[in-house]
């Protein structure tokens, strides 16, 4: 299993990364990208089961990300994260 970790904010992917490492008693790969761009690359060259993902990055937000690994990854389970709420982020996803 595969779990990517996407914030364009090091030190908050890194620590998410480090505490999925540490916490998660499976063989999971965790890996991380530095924003939307590395991860679509980083997802035409492998497969993603779990996305952990900021909304809030820019360029392609969080959530155009997640729409288009949909597209490929129809399975993918996707985990938001964000320091800002509002009820537009929580109800776009859900949305298809």
């Amino acid at each position: 299993m595969t779990i990517l970790v996407v914030d364009d904010e090091r030190n908050i992917a890194d620590s998410i990364a480090g505490t999925l490492i540490a916490e998660l008693n499976t063989d999971a790969e965790v890996r991380v990208c530095y924003g939307s761009q590395q991860a679509k690359e980083f997802s035409a060259t492998h497969y993603i089961d779990i996305i952990v993902c900021d909304i809030d990055m820019p360029k392609c937000n969080g959530i155009s990300l997640c729409k288009s690994l949909l597209l490929s990854y129809p399975d993918l389970k996707i985990i938001f994260l964000t320091g800002y709420l509002s009820l537009i982020h929580i109800s776009e996803p859900t949305r298809r």
